[in-house]
């Protein structure tokens, strides 16, 4: 009699996993000794996902999140758990949370050579969250490794106004150096690069940089430069004024 009660009560808790635990079923079936023992060591991965699976079946995305979680602490590399994460982690309203298992997942298909692949979940993780940083650095190098540099140079601009926003002004400065380096024909980010040194007291950097694109863009026979070229140039004698009010060049360059 007994016995049968226990076996009646984790069928009302739904979920053999539940049985001596939550719900009220769960309770009743506790009594019968049916239920998991937990010795109070960690579980292995299959037991986890399998009892994920359970939660997920029965709508409870949130316990199917967290048994992921904690499988992933034992095995973070493991390519088929992070999608199943992922696609858990979509159904529930925690961008962040999304964000960051996008960008290690993003991450370690950069880390295993495939770049390609690897832009989705990151592009997925900034749409959710704009500013993240960790999925920006991922998919810069990304492009870089595809030899895209513009593209890497957008997003390297986009990473170095990140943190800028964030008052972290030399976070800022390396951003702009490693996309400089990727991409050295970015006439934006490197003005952005001048902006960021002029503001932090590196006035004599700040006005090489702002020279050398001037240089750069003043190749281009005047005809032919784009506005877009124009108002570069007006941004770079202005931004060397502020630096230097007896600028000659500067100011002879915006006349």
């Amino acid at each position: 009699g007994e016995a049968c009660v226990g076996v009646e009560g984790a069928t009302a808790g739904g979920e053999w996993g539940d049985m001596g635990g939550s719900g009220e079923g769960g309770g009743r079936g506790g009594r019968g000794g049916l239920g998991r023992v937990d010795l109070g060591g960690p579980r292995e991965p299959q037991e986890l996902l399998d009892e994920g699976e359970l939660a997920r079946a029965s709508g409870r995305y949130g316990r199917a999140a967290g048994l992921l979680d904690e499988a992933l602490a034992s095995d973070p590399q493991n390519a088929a758990m992070l999608e199943e994460s992922v696609s858990i982690l979509e159904r529930l309203e925690d961008p962040k949370r999304l964000a960051d298992r996008l960008a290690q997942l993003g991450a370690l298909r950069a880390a295993g050579g495939q770049h390609a692949a690897a832009i989705e979940p990151l592009e997925k993780a900034i749409f959710n969250t704009p500013d993240h940083v960790e999925s920006l650095s991922v998919l810069r190098d990304c492009f870089a490794a595809l030899n895209d540099s513009e593209k890497a140079a957008d997003i390297s601009l986009r990473l170095a106004r990140t943190h800028t926003s964030a008052e972290d002004d030399p976070g800022a400065l390396e951003v702009c150096r490693i996309g400089i380096a990727i991409s050295p024909d970015s006439a934006t980010l490197r003005f952005h690069y001048a902006q960021i040194l002029a503001r932090t007291g590196n006035e004599t950097f700040a006005q090489s940089e702002l020279r050398e694109l001037i240089e750069r863009t003043t190749e281009q026979k005047a005809a032919v430069r784009t506005r877009r070229a124009r108002d570069l140039l007006t941004a770079c004698y202005s931004l060397l004024l502020r630096i230097d009010a007896d600028d000659d060049q500067a100011r002879e360059g915006l006349r």
